[in-house]
C-alpha cells in the first residue's frame, strides 16, 4: 500500500520524514519494552550493593512520553530478613522542563502501601545505624572536603501517599501541594 501524499515529496523530505519515523519508532520500543527490565536489573543491584541488604522490584514500567515511571513491588529487606523498606507502588512524573532550569521538577510523586520499619537492636543502635554512617562520612579526601557539594535542587508540584490501615478497605489518601526542597533559581 503505498500513500500518494509521499510521491509529492522531495526525496529529501522523503528521507527526513523516514528518519523521523524511524528515530519515533526507536525511541516508543526503547522506552516502553527495552528501558524498563534494565533499569529494574541495575537498579535492584545497585541499591543493593550501596544498601548492604537484599532489594527487589517486581516490576517497572515507564512512559517516555510523558515522563513517566512506576515502580512495583520493591522490597528492602533488612539485615536479619525481614521488611526494612517497602512501597506496592511508587509513582513519578518528571517534567521536561528540569532538563532547561536548575531543580529538577515533578508534577506528581506519589507512594501506596509505604512500609518502614524501625527496630532498637540490642547493643541500643537502630536497625539502619549502619546506613547512617555509611552515608554521612565526610570524605577523607581534602580536596573534595574543603568545597562543599552543591544541594539538588528538586521542587514536587504534588505529592500522594495512599496507605491502608490495619482493619480498613479503603486507602487513605494524603496530599500536598508545592513542596520546595531547594530554594528556585530563576
Amino acid at each position: 500500500m503505498k500513500a500518494p501524499w509521499l510521491d509529492r515529496l522531495r526525496p529529501r523530505q522523503r528521507r527526513l520524514l523516514y528518519w523521523a519515523a524511524g528515530a519515533l519508532l526507536f525511541y516508543t520500543v526503547f522506552g516502553f519494552l527495552i528501558l524498563p527490565p534494565l533499569i529494574r536489573a541495575v537498579a535492584t543491584k545497585q541499591l543493593s550493593r550501596e544498601l548492604d541488604r537484599p532489594v527487589t522490584i517486581q516490576k517497572v514500567r515507564l512512559n517516555p512520553y510523558t515522563l513517566s515511571a512506576t515502580a512495583r513491588g520493591l522490597l528492602i529487606k533488612d539485615k536479619d530478613g525481614e521488611p526494612f523498606v517497602a512501597w506496592d507502588e511508587v509513582y513519578i512524573n518528571f517534567q521536561l522542563v528540569s532538563f532547561f532550569i536548575r531543580p529538577w521538577v515533578f508534577k506528581e510523586i506519589s507512594t501506596s502501601q509505604p512500609y518502614v520499619r524501625v527496630q532498637v537492636n540490642k547493643d541500643y543502635t537502630l536497625n539502619f545505624h549502619d546506613l547512617v554512617e555509611k552515608f554521612s562520612k565526610s570524605s577523607a579526601d581534602p580536596i573534595k572536603a574543603k568545597k562543599p557539594p552543591r544541594p539538588l535542587g528538586l521542587r514536587v508540584e504534588r505529592q500522594r501517599r495512599c496507605h491502608r490501615p490495619p482493619g480498613r478497605n479503603r486507602s487513605h489518601i494524603s496530599q500536598r501541594r508545592a513542596i520546595c526542597a531547594a530554594p528556585q533559581h530563576r
